[in-house]
């Protein structure tokens, strides 16, 4: 495998890691703030 190749495949990944991050921080945001979710778990 060529150095090109390598870095152009770690730049996939660092992009892919860093959209699928921010996907869970959405998740978590909208599961924090839906007022259903918590007061099921309360009770």
């Amino acid at each position: 495998m060529s150095d090109k190749t390598l870095m152009d495949s770690i730049n996939e990944l660092k992009k892919f890691a860093k959209g699928e991050r921010s996907k869970v921080i959405v998740h978590s945001i909208s599961f924090d703030s839906a007022p259903e979710f918590s007061s099921s778990d309360k009770k």
